[in-house]
């Protein structure tokens, strides 16, 4: 199976750049690719429970509901863990399932990936 790699480095900045990962994500998965989406800097925010709630890019559908989908759909999710620490966020506020990595593990991941998509 072919590896997929999203990098979003966006979240609230710039709710575009912050969906069209999810996008790009949820059309791996249902093309059938090993999918991970490893979330750098403000992005890490998105991790927390609720924080995408209410928020949409036209004319995508609501963020939380991409997140959600990929999540459904058996997508891995990274977190930068120097970016939690930048953000203040706690790990007990982040969706359950989700992992935390350094820049090693996306290196490894980006050697490995057929494809990586950078937002």
């Amino acid at each position: 199976m072919s590896k997929t790699l999203v990098i979003s480095t966006h979240f609230k900045d710039n709710l575009e750049k912050a969906t069209l990962p999810w996008v790009a994500a949820n059309a791996a998965l249902a093309a059938d690719k090993d999918v991970t989406v490893f979330l750098q800097g403000p992005s890490v925010e998105m991790a927390k429970q609720g924080a995408a709630s209410g928020l949409r890019s036209e004319p995508f559908p609501p963020l939380e509901e991409l997140i959600g989908i990929f999540r459904e759909s058996g997508g891995k999710l990274l977190l930068c863990g120097p970016c939690l620490q930048a953000h203040s966020i706690e790990l007990d506020s982040i969706f359950e399932g989700a992992e935390v990595a350094g820049a090693s593990a996306l290196v490894d991941l980006a050697e490995e990936a057929t494809s990586t998509f950078n937002y």
